[in-house]
């Protein structure tokens, strides 16, 4: 075969691995930057006008000092393809094939998954496991594709000196459904539930549960105390107390019971193990789940919450006079089991401005007045939106710990785990947590393996593999493993997505010892963060198509890397156009900004580029780029709406008023509809281009003008992303026909 009938090519793993479109930013090399101990993923999408089956090694990788990073410390995967028919996230990303589950390659050749038949790529993920003992320095080696023919491409690996902290601090209750495991494995053995318990912990997370069967027997319960000591000891994070449900005449609730047996037993088991168990645990209460939605009796949620509380410090004022508990161990698991967090997925008072357009329900007391929760005593558990601004998440600051979560809500422009989404978004969760102190993530279930979208009925599937869709609103809610028994696998099959979890969850320790180290030395490492990640977040929002997440990543990890090696911090504020920037470092260490020797602080005009930082001491020398541009704005809907930006003529235009539905639905007034926005001069004041999300009927015709300039497109019954340049504070939407049309978000950079 000639060479020129197949094509090798890269491609960031924050990046969408198309399987039809070819993306601007493919390359022929692999170069990547890790700290030690970390992972760091790529995609090597490879085209064939023959079909031909695709496989790949990869080579040991030399460093200039002669030592040697290990091929067998790279995985090889295959992405599965997975179609999505319709973005229900909002953002405009087109439909089509998108990859998802990521098969061992190995795997993926004998069940012929790496064809490149029906003219279709083959997409594969290279995952590099960077031992903590590699010594710092670049390393050079080759993936070696198979293709008809070999196709080498060079990879350049960069380890950073800095080490990823081993112990994981990131705490999150990820459920495992043990009746879809049943369905798709063919198993509810313990074994098998391990085995995905494993793989959320090999992937820093874990599992809300630890038994395939349910046991809340005494012996049931020690049994569970004895297991979670075991995987605490080999790195598990979080322990998920029991919520037995127990059915009382008013109906279902927690079995407190259960729950006061369940912590005597880690408590005992503590004392055998020498392991403090309380600190690791958390209470869902998934009986009182989402209450803002879900309308539940007057005083449920006030019950649950009292008696939570009056069964932990039963428990506390028991414990504390048991001679058992006596010694200085014994006392500090004691006072664990009194923070034992009480995890509600509910907002506190200042609910976010989404859900002022959302049948939101009232919680109320036993006496039918409305409730607000104590702070003190409940650990609100909101979705991503929830810290939409410092109004909003202020008061979670009083809960014991922060905890937040994502479902199939909030949709763009917002963070979430959707695989019609950005790449990175999953990864930037992590980033987030620790930019806002939270130290809890909740995910509701990660093999949901049924769909209601046929019947309206929960349906098992044909093919786990096959469906985006499974629920309510979201491509990818629910699913991050796959069952592994359709491949002949022990073990259940990750996703891209769980692998950019991964790396958020590790990105949240360093960046958490970073943002402390900071505090300490009295500087602002906030001001810092989000100056880096302005070209493509607005805090919880972000914007799909905006570049410069890997690029921030870098810059991070190399601040991260000199704040250790010498003691590097920045610090920068905006004033009128201008950044001032604050450096400081450890004696003997030379710093230049846009090569200029820096001693204290620089100012720097506003400008749509980097500027590198030289760090200098001794034989540490590094470049860490600083963006100095503009930052993202995201408007929602709601504020366009809300703030008079929108005018137009026509029949209605309201906020449909759904949590997962949101949008701003405008009804013609005549066959044909001109909508206007003008936005007001501080909002749009340096910023040079614009997105806005749309939705129109099949076959409309949308025609955009700013600035004299026109953008017609003609959507499929689809949300779509329109982008222009901004000359102006003011630009038209036109759409003809009878039927009504949708606006998203504005994204403004």
């Amino acid at each position: 075969m000639n060479r020129k009938n197949s094509t090798v090519s890269v491609l960031s793993f924050s990046e969408w691995a198309a399987i039809d479109r070819k993306a601007k930013t493919e390359t022929k090399e692999v170069k990547l930057t890790a700290l030690r101990g970390a992972h760091i993923c790529e995609h090597v999408i490879v085209r064939a006008k023959d079909r031909v089956v695709v496989s790949a090694y990869v080579t040991d990788g030399v460093g200039k000092t002669g030592a040697v990073f290990q091929a067998e410390n790279v995985a090889l995967y295959a992405e599965k393809r997975i179609s999505i028919d319709r973005n229900w996230h909002h953002n405009g990303l087109p439909t089509g094939e998108y990859t998802d589950a990521l098969l061992p390659l190995e795997t993926a050749v004998n069940y012929g998954e790496t064809e490149t038949k029906n003219g279709k790529a083959v997409v594969l993920a290279v995952d590099f496991s960077v031992p903590v003992s590699l010594p710092a320095g670049s390393y050079t080696g080759e993936i070696v594709v198979s293709c008809g023919e070999e196709i080498r491409l060079p990879y350049d690996l960069t380890v950073l000196e800095a080490v990823l902290p081993e112990c994981i601090t990131c705490k999150s209750l990820f459920t495992i459904n043990p009746n879809y495991m049943e369905h798709y494995e063919g198993s509810r053995s313990q074994e098998t539930m391990d085995a995905y318990i494993l793989a959320l912990l090999e992937h820093r997370a874990a599992a809300s549960g630890l038994f395939a069967t349910e046991d809340y027997s005494d012996e049931g319960l020690r049994k569970f105390a004895s297991a979670a000591a075991e995987w605490v000891r080999r790195g598990m994070p979080t322990i998920g107390v029991p919520a037995y449900v127990k059915n009382e005449e008013d109906g279902e609730y927690p079995d407190f019971g259960v729950l006061e047996r369940a912590v005597i037993a880690l408590a005992e088991e503590s004392l055998v193990s020498g392991l403090n168990l309380p600190s690791y645990c958390a209470f869902y209460d998934w009986q009182i789940d989402e209450p803002f939605l879900a309308k539940m009796p007057d005083g449920k949620v006030e019950r649950c919450v009292n008696v939570f509380r009056d069964t932990i410090d039963g428990i506390v004022k028991n414990l504390s006079a048991d001679e058992r508990f006596q010694t200085p161990f014994g006392k500090e698991v004691v006072k664990s089991i009194a923070n034992i967090p009480h995890v509600v997925t509910d907002y506190c008072d200042r609910l976010p401005e989404v859900l002022h357009f959302v049948d939101t329900r009232q919680k109320r007391d036993k006496n039918g007045n409305p409730y607000h929760y104590p702070m003190d005593k409940t650990t609100l558990c909101p979705k991503f939106d929830g810290y939409d601004n410092e109004y909003l998440s202020a008061p979670y600051g009083e809960n014991p710990q922060k905890w937040w979560y994502g479902c199939n809500a909030p949709s763009a422009p917002y963070i979430g785990y959707h695989m019609d989404d950005a790449p990175w978004s999953a990864r930037y969760i992590g980033w987030l947590m620790a930019r806002y102190g939270i130290v809890g993530n909740l995910y509701w279930v990660v093999n949901q393996g049924i769909e209601i979208n046929t019947t309206g009925k929960p349906l098992y599937l044909d093919d786990p593999y096959g469906t985006a869709h499974r629920g309510f609103g979201a491509n990818g809610d629910g699913v991050l493993l796959y069952p592994g028994k359709p491949y002949g696998l022990k073990k259940p099959v990750g996703c891209i997505r769980l692998k950019a979890i991964r790396e958020g969850n590790a990105d949240y320790e360093w960046l958490k010892i970073l943002r402390e180290g900071y505090k300490i030395k009295g500087v602002s490492f906030d001001s810092l963060f989000d100056r880096l990640t302005a070209p493509f977040a607005h805090g919880v929002r972000i914007d799909t198509f905006a570049q410069g997440f890997d690029r921030a990543a870098e810059i991070l990890m190399r601040l991260y890397d000199a704040f250790l090696r010498c003691g590097l911090t920045a610090e920068c504020q905006e004033e009128k156009g201008n950044m001032l920037f604050r450096f400081s470092a450890n004696r003997g260490t030379k710093i230049l900004f846009d090569g200029k020797t820096v001693t204290g602080e620089t100012e720097i005009k506003c400008r749509e580029c980097y500027i590198v930082l030289s760090v200098e001491n001794g034989n540490y020398k590094t470049e860490i780029p600083l963006w100095v541009g503009g930052r993202l704005t995201v408007l929602l809907h709601e504020e366009l709406y809300r703030n008079g930006m929108v005018t137009c003529k026509t029949a209605k235009i309201e906020p449909l008023r759904h949590d997962i539905y949101r949008e701003l639905t405008i009804s013609p007034h005549t066959s044909k509809t001109t909508v206007q926005i003008t936005l007001p001069e501080a909002v749009c004041k340096g910023k040079r281009r614009a997105g806005l999300e749309i939705r129109a009927y099949r076959g409309a015709v949308i025609t955009l003008n700013a600035g004299g300039k026109t953008v017609c497109v003609r959507p499929k019954d689809e949300w779509v992303r329109l982008d222009f340049s901004l000359k102006s504070n003011c630009f038209t939407v036109a759409f003809e026909g009878d039927k009504s049309i949708a606006l998203g978000a504005l994204y403004l950079h």
